[in-house]
């Protein structure tokens, strides 16, 4: 279990789960993480099973940047929920099929504003729920499904405002439930 802790200014990430399971994180921090120019407030590798509860990315990445706010990579069957992830230089959330599959995650009660390009976005993720989560006012794009990214379901999610692109994005994904 982490809980209650804080990461600022890390060169990398936040806060980094790799090939771990069945972790609990609640109520932490990060901010101004990757100030390497790569990295993310969280970033969850090849990690399955895990629990992100009510934690808060925002400000992670200068401009620019390859930073995003909450990253799940080759990770599956992970929950993620109430959390909060705004003003990231990249993207707020995003489920990325590299490295393994990125599927079975739930992520519910979520918050992604003001992120320099997509509040959630799922490229090559399959299977995945995201219900009553909010994107409002990002760079591009609330929702994002790209590449391959089959088989999801979105129910009561909310995009508003989204500057350049659209509320709910699909290239290249197939049978998904919207």
């Amino acid at each position: 279990t982490l809980s209650s802790n804080t990461a600022t200014g890390a060169g990398y990430w936040g806060f980094g789960l790799e090939t771990s399971s069945q972790c609990y994180l609640a109520h932490n921090t990060a901010m101004h993480n990757g100030t390497t120019g790569n990295g993310d407030g969280f970033f969850i590798d090849r990690s399955n099973a895990n629990v992100l509860e009510q934690n808060t990315a925002n400000q992670n990445g200068d401009p620019g940047a390859d930073v995003d706010g909450i990253r799940l990579q080759g990770s599956q069957d992970n929950v993620l929920r109430g959390n909060v992830a705004n003003g990231n230089a990249t993207w707020g959330f995003i489920l990325f099929g590299y490295q393994g599959s990125a599927s079975g995650n739930l992520l519910t009660g979520n918050t992604a504003n003001g992120n320099a390009q997509i509040g959630f976005a799922l490229n090559v993720a399959t299977a995945n729920t995201l219900s009553a989560n909010t994107a409002d006012g990002n760079g591009v794009s609330g929702f994002d499904l790209d590449f391959s990214s089959d088989s999801n379901t979105l129910r009561g999610n909310t995009a508003n405002n989204n500057v350049d692109g659209s509320g709910f994005s699909l290239y290249g994904a197939s049978a998904n439930v919207l």
